[in-house]
């Protein structure tokens, strides 16, 4: 059996045992079941190119959970970015000042609400 042949079973094993516990930590992330699960699946994905580096075994789990925090984080700071600029009419620079986050952040934001908020009528203000 190949390194990557053993990695690629110890992180199956993981998967298998951690699953329902990280789907119950990403719904209480998110709110919501679904919503959870794709927290978790990006975050596995991530863990998966990292497994063979990875040194204790053990620690995996709170390392995926510290992934999804930061997954859910980003998520949430996106539809407040959209919040603000579109419900709220903020400018580019009012939102990022709102969120603590770089104008160009708020930026990208912005370009991932758009077409939520283009379906729902809500402000082009764009200055």
């Amino acid at each position: 059996m190949t390194r990557r042949q053993r990695a690629d079973e110890e992180f199956s094993r993981f998967v298998y045992a951690a699953y329902p516990g990280l789907v119950r930590f990403g719904a209480l992330l998110t709110g919501d079941r679904a919503g959870g699960e794709d927290v978790m699946q990006t975050a596995l994905m991530k863990l998966y190119r990292s497994w063979p580096r990875l040194e204790d075994e053990a620690a995996a789990g709170a390392y995926t959970r510290r992934i999804m925090v930061r997954l859910a984080q980003r998520g949430r700071r996106r539809r407040w970015t959209g919040v603000l600029r579109y419900l709220d009419t903020y400018t580019e620079m009012e939102t990022a000042d709102a969120l603590g986050i770089p104008v160009g952040r708020s930026r990208a934001g912005q370009r991932e609400v758009w077409p939520a908020c283009a379906r729902w009528g809500c402000s082009t203000r764009t200055s």
